[in-house]
């Protein structure tokens, strides 16, 4: 008898110190909502397509929005409903160029951010060159290729010289070049010139051309801090040559 009293008031005094409590069942997990996005590298006006899922089925036919990250915090841009099985499909399209990060939020779950790159094709003849060769320095305006208009050229004329360069600024921001290149309609039918784009000393196109020939030049740009383009002289006649257009030259980026 003394013993069970014993054990009993060894027990009592347990609790009352907190040695013995209760487990407590462990508590359910938080929902998660996943995002989703292709493409993620745009050109300014394109639209990427965001999806993804709830993992809980309280999420069925329920509001999920889009966020986008701004200088005040996440705002919300677009609205959508889940299915049934708590899959959701959104289409946005940028209004602005630049890399921004996106989120989708149902009640007070968010997903992980997501960035997408949104690039905008930009004219070089609008932008001056940062270096040039000054005795034989590119101009700027409208230019004819065998046989076509380009509104939105830069051209090496050979006033005072036989080969010509000039840079501009890509800002490691860009990611490609594009233009078509060709002796201008003006230049005597015999006249050749070498046509070279570069980035950073790297020669990234090279060729020589004839009148009435005009390839287009595409050449990937990622990464590099400045493009330049090279005219030079190859055969004329009477000293006389035509001028080298780089038509509609322009890049893409951020």
């Amino acid at each position: 008898m003394r013993h069970r009293l014993t054990a009993f008031l060894l027990v009592v005094a347990m609790a009352c110190s907190g040695a013995l409590i209760a487990p407590t069942p462990a508590s359910a997990s938080a929902p998660t909502v996943s995002l989703h996005i292709a493409p993620r590298n745009l050109v300014l006006g394109q639209s990427f397509h965001a999806y993804g899922h709830a993992s809980s089925a309280r999420a069925a036919h329920q509001r999920v929005w889009l966020q986008q990250h701004t200088s005040k915090g996440w705002k919300n841009i677009e609205a959508g409903t889940f299915d049934a099985h708590s899959n959701y499909s959104l289409n946005e399209r940028p209004r602005n160029h630049g890399a921004y990060a996106y989120r989708v939020v149902w009640l007070y779950f968010a997903s992980g951010p997501v960035t997408v790159y949104t690039r905008r094709w930009t004219w070089l003849s609008d932008s001056y060159p940062v270096q040039d060769d000054s005795e034989c320095s590119f101009n700027e305006g409208q230019y004819t290729i065998n046989g076509v208009r380009y509104l939105h050229s830069v051209q090496e004329p050979f006033y005072l010289c036989g080969s010509g360069w000039a840079e501009w600024n890509l800002s490691r921001t860009c990611s490609t070049f594009d233009s078509v290149v060709g002796l201008d309609d003006s230049s005597p039918s015999d006249a050749q010139t070498n046509f070279d784009v570069s980035a950073d000393g790297v020669d990234l196109y090279n060729t020589t051309l004839s009148l009435g020939q005009s390839p287009r030049v595409t050449e990937k740009i990622g990464g590099y801090l400045r493009i330049r383009l090279t005219a030079t002289v190859i055969q004329m006649t009477s000293g006389a040559t035509g001028p080298a257009d780089f038509g509609d030259a322009r890049v893409l980026c951020l």
